[in-house]
């Protein structure tokens, strides 16, 4: 008779009350039956099923690997297992030792630990590539595209530069002057610095100089590639193409595969991919597997925004090169952009963004509170969100009036939007949609038996090639009988509402939605009970939205907590780049 599985049972008590504890359930059966029953019951196989089960914990939040002192530490969900395998008795070099010796069956060995790192297998190629390919072109960050290339002299091209860029302040000319010396750049900067208008001229460079390169001009989604578009102008679009996603980029296949691989380059002179924050250690892996060997990089994002989805925190790794003990030794360049040009001298927006940034909950604090600034306002937030209808009522007259303005070709209304970390829950955008939903319908629509009136905003849930709208694309009503949307973004003509792909309604917007969008008006929404959501990098990325006026509708508790939490996922990429 088997001796008993203590995890296993525990889970199985867990997972009536708690559904999260089905994902470590069904985790710890594979690894009971990967190890077999009889070293799965010992002592040893329970103390490595458990640190797995700490590290699915890290994984599900989007770490590439953990570290043996993030296993020692029991999170709040495992913690009364802990206690009962007396966790607390187990040293670093019993963690250690334990790992190393996790009794896998076959030759594939699906964990892997690099020093006191565990990593999935995959991750660990992902991230050991990424290091190798970097590394390996720190030999080409001098002169990439070298002097004799130009056909003038550098100096001559500065001067270039100068006399026909007088507008641009002087860390983008450093763009324009240093582009060709490294085959991999990254631009950042915060919402508003001008990274796209920095875009702009890199390709009028091109143009310019080097007008038989081929550029391929990509983003991570649909909509960050029509939004790429957008600032561009049509003549260089014209001549580039418009830019498309970097799954299209790659080829992608239905089964999660792409064409463009190690054997079948990109054949691109320079690639350039905007909203970089948005990729992930996967899909950047496979960027550079189908690089040719001469084809350049260069990236755009802000690394101070929401992290990926998937795992990984690539684009703030890359970046932390730009601090004083690693530029020198970097095998690329980053350049930052600090200025910002969106909200006006006035405003007191890029104040708070800065401070959020800096986790300064004190200066956040007096900046929300501080009267005179009109543009910021903190609005106290109550245990129920019924308690706030007439706040979210006026955003929906707002945001309302706005869609009216559009469907009628006038700019002259403001956007207002409110985003919530959440999209379920009881201060998530399902029912903040449904409350800012009825008040306008009641308002607009008060005898009609339909849902629809004129100007009612959703957002596409999916991608769908039939009807030439992807994830995130939003509209309004812009007729009733037949019900019917017009795009935001201008499109070509009006959709039958029985063909839209899936949709939500977008009065309100997840802040993961909202990344690389920009409203005049931004109501950000934060839950009075504690979430794992409520992050510096969540709030910086709302507040960073609005161009003229943000509210922040959060208990003080809150706000503390979102400014003083910072989300750090474990990677060993920096390591392995300046190792």
């Amino acid at each position: 008779m088997s001796a008993p599985d203590i995890i296993g049972d525990w889970l199985t008590k867990q997972s009536v009350s708690n559904t999260e504890y089905q994902f470590y359930k069904a985790f710890n059966s594979y690894l009971y039956e990967e190890f077999g029953a009889n070293h799965a019951a010992s002592e040893q196989g329970h103390a490595q099923r458990f640190l797995l089960l700490q590290w699915y914990q890290y994984h599900r939040m989007g770490y590439v690997c953990t570290t043996v002192n993030d296993l020692i530490e029991p999170s709040s969900l495992l913690h009364d297992l802990y206690l009962r395998l007396k966790g607390e008795e187990w040293s670093h070099d019993f963690i250690l030792q334990a790992l190393e010796a996790l009794p896998i069956k076959g030759e594939f060995k699906p964990f892997i630990l690099e020093e006191d790192r565990l990593y999935m297998h995959r991750y660990w190629v992902y991230e050991q590539y990424i290091a190798d390919w970097l590394n390996q072109n720190s030999d080409t960050k001098s002169n990439f595209l070298s002097d004799n290339i130009l056909p003038i002299s550098f100096s001559e091209y500065k001067d270039w530069v100068i006399n026909n860029f007088a507008e641009l302040d002087d860390a983008k000319l450093k763009v324009l002057f240093q582009i060709f010396n490294s085959r991999f750049s990254i631009v950042t900067g915060g919402p508003g610095t001008g990274k796209t208008f920095t875009l702009e001229k890199i390709l009028r460079v091109y143009q310019q100089w080097f007008p038989n390169k081929s550029i391929v001009l990509a983003a991570p989604t649909g909509k960050a590639a029509k939004r790429m578009e957008q600032s561009i102008a049509s003549d260089l679009i014209e001549v580039y193409g418009s830019p498309m996603t970097i799954h299209r980029m790659l080829h992608a296949q239905w089964d999660g595969t792409f064409r463009r691989t190690k054997k079948n380059k990109l054949s691109a002179d320079l690639i350039i991919i905007d909203e970089a924050s948005m990729i992930d250690i996967d899909l950047f892996y496979h960027v550079l597997t189908a690089l040719d060997h001469h084809t350049q990089l260069v990236l755009l994002g802000d690394h101070h925004q929401l992290e990926s989805v998937e795992a990984g925190n690539l684009l703030g790794d890359l970046c932390a090169v730009s601090s004083a003990s690693f530029e020198d030794s970097s095998p690329y360049q980053v350049f930052e952009l600090s200025r910002v040009y969106r909200q006006n001298e006035a405003s007191h927006i890029p104040e708070l963004a800065d401070a959020i940034k800096k986790g300064d909950t004190t200066l956040v604090e007096q900046l929300l509170l501080d009267s005179s600034n009109a543009d910021l306002n903190w609005v106290v937030s109550k245990s129920d969100l019924d308690m706030h209808v007439p706040l979210l009522s006026s955003w929906a007259a707002n945001d309302l009036e706005y869609s009216l303005a559009l469907l009628k070709d006038s700019d002259s209304k403001d956007s207002y939007k409110v985003l919530s970390p959440h999209k379920v829950g009881s201060f998530g955008c399902h029912i903040i949609n449904r409350i800012m939903d009825q008040s306008a319908s009641k308002q607009n629509a008060p005898n009609s038996s339909s849902a629809w009136y004129l100007g009612r905003p959703v957002i596409v849930q999916v991608n769908d090639s039939n009807t030439n709208l992807f994830n995130g694309d939003m509209g309004v009503c812009s007729s009733i009988s037949p019900d019917m949307i017009a795009k935001l973004d201008g499109g070509k003509e009006d959709i039958l509402v029985s063909r839209l792909p899936r949709y939500d309604l977008a009065f309100a917007l997840t802040i993961h939605k909202s990344q690389g969008s920009e409203f005049d008006h931004v109501l950000v929404v934060l839950n009075p009970e504690d979430s794992l959501l409520h992050t510096r990098e969540l709030l910086y990325t709302a507040v960073t939205r609005a161009k003229k006026s943000v509210t922040v509708l959060a208990t003080p508790d809150q706000i503390k907590k979102a400014v003083s939490t910072s989300t750090s996922r474990r990677t060993g990429l920096m390591k392995k780049i300046f190792s």
